[in-house]
């Protein structure tokens, strides 16, 4: 598990409610089969975390950095590189986002892939939620 020392400041992780006034507004039809397709504050920011993990690295055009390769790594044998690659992967995604600090990280080899737990303190409000991020193999069987 990484840890990230936050100068000194001992933070509880409780989990409290942003203010009436949505701070961020985003859309999704992720999940939502009828209107409302509106997400507000941590919602918005989970939501934008999930599509940069769930995008392929380089896929994007004009930003090849945007994205993830832990989908790359799902085959890959599960050792202490892999489990390592996929820690700095999940530090950069979230580093990229001013919305979010990652106070700790972890992730496990499930029996349908890879579990990954980031504990996440959200601005504003300092709100600490963990996160989970579930890559599931799929078969790379040709049909």
């Amino acid at each position: 598990m990484i840890n990230k020392i936050n100068k000194g400041i001992n933070m509880a992780i409780t989990k409290q409610s942003f203010a009436t006034t949505p701070v961020y507004r985003g859309f999704t039809t992720f999940q939502r089969l009828s209107p409302p397709f509106t997400v507000t504050d941590i919602d918005c920011v989970k939501q934008d975390l999930l599509n940069t993990f769930h995008t392929h690295r380089g896929s994007r055009v004009m930003m090849p950095t945007f994205g993830s390769i832990i989908q790359e790594l799902l085959f890959d044998p599960f050792d202490d590189i892999t489990r390592q690659l996929i820690l700095d992967d999940v530090f950069a995604v979230i580093d990229t986002d001013p919305r979010v600090e990652l106070i700790s990280s972890d992730v496990k080899e499930t029996d349908y892939g890879i579990r990954i737990e980031a504990v996440l303190q959200y601005t504003p409000g300092n709100t600490a939620e963990t996160l989970f991020i579930d890559f599931i193999r799929e078969s790379r069987e040709a049909i």
